[in-house]
C-alpha cells in the first residue's frame, strides 16, 4: 500500500522459506500505515468489515479505498476495508469473514488480471 508497509514486507522476508516477488510502485504513494504495523505474508490487514460493503483492495489502491470508506462511514453506511497485500497466499479466512457479514464485497484495484484480485 505504502513504503512503511513495503519496509516491514521487507523486513518479514528475511525470514521467509520460500521466493517472494514484490510488485511496487514508484514510490510516490500516500502514506497509509504509521510504519509500525507488522506485517504476515497470507495475511490481510482488516480495516473493519462492514455490513453494508467491504472493499477489498491491494497496492496503490489501499489509499483510494480507505478514503471512500471513510467518507461512506460518515455518511452513515457501515462500509469495511481489507488490504490483501498477499495475492498468494490469499487471506481466505477474512475473505469468509467479509464474505458472511457484507451485503456487498468490491475490490478496488488496479486492473491486472495475471498479478492483482483478479476483479
Amino acid at each position: 500500500a505504502d513504503g512503511p508497509q513495503f519496509a516491514a514486507a521487507l523486513r518479514a522476508s528475511v525470514n521467509h522459506p520460500q521466493p517472494i516477488y514484490f510488485r511496487i510502485s514508484r514510490g510516490h504513494d500516500p502514506v497509509v500505515y504509521a510504519g509500525d504495523e507488522p506485517f504476515e505474508f497470507g495475511k490481510a490487514v482488516v480495516h473493519g468489515i462492514g455490513s453494508d460493503l467491504t472493499f477489498i483492495a491491494c497496492g496503490m489502491a489501499v489509499h483510494s479505498a480507505k478514503q471512500a470508506m471513510e467518507s461512506l462511514n460518515g455518511k452513515g453506511h457501515s462500509v469495511g476495508l481489507i488490504d490483501m497485500h498477499t495475492i498468494k497466499p490469499l487471506d481466505r479466512v477474512v475473505l469468509m469473514q467479509a464474505a458472511r457479514k457484507s451485503r456487498i464485497i468490491l475490490t478496488v484495484e488496479e486492473h491486472n488480471i495475471l498479478g492483482g484480485l483478479g476483479g
